[in-house]
């Protein structure tokens, strides 16, 4: 079965900023054909969750 990189939040892992997952219910109709590998980059990027939201401005990450 092929493999495929998605976010964890999708799948309902509660990694986002708030703590909380985003469950998609269209990853449903992916894990019949996929091998679904989960990822969440600020997770591994080291960030805390839940954690203060943060946006870019210009090329600076700011709270």
């Amino acid at each position: 079965m092929q493999k495929i990189l998605i976010s964890a939040c999708l799948v309902g892992e509660k990694c986002n900023y708030k703590g909380e997952g985003k469950y998609n219910p269209n990853v449903e109709k992916l894990k019949e054909k996929y091998e679904l590998v989960l990822f969440c980059p600020e997770v591994e990027g080291g960030l805390k969750t839940p954690r203060v939201p943060t946006e870019i401005k210009g090329s600076q990450v700011v709270m």
